[in-house]
């Protein structure tokens, strides 16, 4: 699931801000995302993350695969 459906969803709506150079915390490997999971299931959860000046949006369906993904165990593939 991690390679297949979350991803693909982080490289396009996270990383360009949460990389390893300039991010508060990166989120561009798999271990680096369960890490930070707390923060990110939160974040997501309260709708906090993009932030509305990032430029960036998650559509509900991305949204939903991610917390799905975060609160069912966080499994690699």
């Amino acid at each position: 699931m991690y390679t297949a459906d979350v991803l693909p969803i982080l490289e396009a709506r996270c990383t360009t801000c949460h990389n390893t150079a300039d991010g508060p915390w990166p989120l561009t490997d798999y271990q680096e995302v369960v890490d930070w999971r707390s923060q990110v299931l939160g974040d997501l959860a309260g709708c906090t993350m993009p932030p509305a000046d990032a430029g960036v949006t998650l559509s509900s369906d991305e949204r939903e695969t991610l917390i799905t993904w975060l609160v069912c165990g966080a499994k690699h593939d």
